[in-house]
């Protein structure tokens, strides 16, 4: 479905990390784990729309916390308020799909954000957070300046950069203790959700970040293997996901 938002704010958090916030109909919803595809620019350059995990929602806006690192997310940043954004959304399934609470009040929820991937785990943090249940959560990045923990007040939270500037020092999975009771919820770079893989839970889940041209399930750009028996299906992030059982997806 495509919806127009005004910019409320394009903020620029740091050299790379901006946090834009959307002006949306009261009607709008969006769950945790769902993500909008928007088109960044008014000309042909670049054609296709660029997928956000929602960071934040409330009646009236949502919140996008995204990095630049190419023309799209340039032409993103430069958007002022008060301009209106043409995107899709929401799309895709959420973390809450996967979610129960009778099994979160016997079983540790851990919540795991690898870089930009906290932008997907903190909306489902804060739902998590008004419902009052607990959880844990690990967060990692490569160095203090891509840590935000001022969106983290109330949150129990294990910090780790890779550079040691903030928090443990190494990759946020060298501090996970999982194990039968445990069930975590994860996003970020697929190295961290392969390792993730090997840990010991009762559960595991993953939204994917991939690359779209569509959102709408008809380029097939996005799509990964599931397993299937001793075979495999392809299905895609956008349409299936982006959310899946994490031990049934095969990450290279």
């Amino acid at each position: 479905m495509i919806n127009n938002g005004k910019v409320i704010f394009n903020t620029k958090l740091n050299d790379t990390i901006y946090y834009l916030r959307i002006k949306v109909p009261i009607s709008f919803k969006v769950q945790p784990g769902q993500f909008i595809n928007i088109k960044v620019s008014d000309d042909y350059v670049p054609l296709l729309r660029r997928p956000f995990s929602v960071f934040n929602y409330e009646k009236g806006f949502i919140d996008i916390l995204y990095k630049v690192i190419g023309d799209g997310t340039k032409k993103l940043s430069q958007k002022k308020k008060e301009d209106i954004l043409d995107f899709i959304g929401p799309v895709g399934n959420s973390y809450v799909d996967f979610f129960s609470e009778d099994e979160s009040k016997e079983k540790n929820i851990y919540l795991v954000a690898g870089g930009t991937g906290f932008a997907s785990i903190h909306f489902f943090a804060k739902w998590l957070l008004n419902k009052k249940i607990k959880f844990k959560l690990f967060y990692g990045a490569k160095n203090k300046k891509e840590i935000f923990q001022r969106f983290c007040k109330n949150f129990d939270m294990v910090i780790a950069t890779d550079d040691g500037s903030l928090g443990n020092k190494g990759m946020i999975t060298s501090f996970i203790k999982g194990n039968r009771e445990t069930i975590i919820f994860c996003c970020g770079p697929q190295s961290m959700l392969k390792t993730i893989q090997s840990i010991r839970a009762y559960k595991k889940f993953a939204s994917f970040e991939s690359y779209m041209g569509c959102a709408n399930g008809v380029c097939l750009s996005c799509v990964i293997k599931i397993k299937n028996g001793k075979d495999f299906d392809y299905v895609r992030v956008c349409k299936e996901g982006t959310v899946f059982d994490l031990d049934d997806v095969i990450i290279i």
